[in-house]
């Protein structure tokens, strides 16, 4: 929000590289933000034990996910924030593990929150409305966020080490009320001791009041080791994108561990254009180097066009560090 430093001489560079930067001074003599007053968050029993993960803009303010600190443990939370009063925290329930903050989203005028929640919340938190018995592994629920959560369908996952999910709302009055995207391991068709786990994206495709699940796909190719998956609106259908992997072959005469225990591993996106009954609608594209080291991405859409931006652990040259590449689709 501040001004940057002025120039304080053009000695030493051209007359009008001096000009260009004269005038980015005069631009820059006025904030380019304003700070309103701070907003608090309030409902938490641990002071600043606070985690936050995304947040989604609504009219008057903001939705954050966040698990906070609470006796017993952790506790996953919405957190509506607003100018000028206190944020108020909603909990959804009690979280294990490394599960992430829940992830907020809208649909109209309601607010929705999909999460890893392992116990009914408290003050007026519900159980979730379904879930399918036997199943193993982690159970997103998605909830209806008003003055307390409600319940409404739990998707169960199988076992896998990944909590990585993604979801986003249909516009009122679409077939569909919103689809869910995660990771899983593939089941493997071999004996015990082969090679690591395969993972597959899936697709969840959700009634119009999101009770019910009426399609589960899976949206990754065949023989793909996929994983962190992220998922768009487009016109038609959505946009479902992916970290993809591949174990980098051997360097003089043993591997090359990325962490304890781990091969290096090549990393790159992959995009798909999938409709609304969720079928892939065209062939995957890839958006950054098969050879190259993806950390990490994200998306956004318009219409029938998507931006990614996508950062890059290669590095050209020693301490050199990666890089962040834009991709339109």
């Amino acid at each position: 929000c501040k001004p940057r430093p002025a120039v304080a001489d053009g000695a030493g560079i051209s007359a009008n590289v001096a000009d260009v930067a004269v005038q980015a001074v005069a631009v820059d003599s006025q904030p380019r933000c304003v700070l309103t007053d701070k907003t608090a968050l309030a409902g938490s029993d641990a002071g600043d034990g606070f985690d936050f993960g995304e947040g989604v803009a609504v009219d008057g303010g903001a939705i954050v996910g966040l698990l906070r600190a609470a006796p017993g443990g952790r506790r996953a939370a919405i957190a509506r924030v607003g100018p000028h009063v206190p944020a108020r925290v909603i909990d959804l329930g009690n979280v294990t593990g490394d599960d992430p903050p829940p992830q907020p989203f809208v649909r109209g005028a309601e607010v929705f929150a999909a999460g890893y929640v392992e116990e009914p919340g408290v003050d007026g938190g519900a159980r979730p409305a379904s879930h399918q018995a036997g199943a193993r592994g982690r159970k997103l629920t998605l909830f209806r966020v008003t003055d307390a959560p409600t319940g409404l369908v739990t998707i169960p996952q199988t076992s896998d080490e990944s909590p990585a999910f993604d979801v986003t709302a249909l516009p009122s009055g679409s077939t569909s009320g919103a689809i869910v995207v995660w990771d899983e391991d593939a089941p493997s068709p071999g004996d015990a001791g082969e090679e690591a786990p395969r993972g597959v994206i899936r697709a969840a495709l959700l009634a119009p009041d999101l009770r019910t699940v009426t399609q589960v796909a899976t949206v990754s190719p065949d023989m793909t080791d996929a994983e962190r998956p992220r998922v768009a609106l487009r016109d038609g259908g959505f946009w479902v994108a992916w970290v993809a992997r591949k174990r980098e072959p051997p360097r003089d005469a043993g591997p090359e561990l990325e962490g304890p225990g781990e091969d290096r591993a090549y990393r790159w996106v992959e995009l798909v254009a999938v409709d609304e009954h969720g079928r892939a609608a065209g062939a995957v594209r890839r958006l950054s180097p098969a050879t190259g080291h993806a950390a990490g991405f994200d998306v956004v859409a318009s219409g029938s066009r998507l931006d990614a931006v996508i950062v890059l652990d290669d590095e050209e040259g020693e301490g050199a560090g990666g890089g962040v590449i834009h991709v339109i689709a």
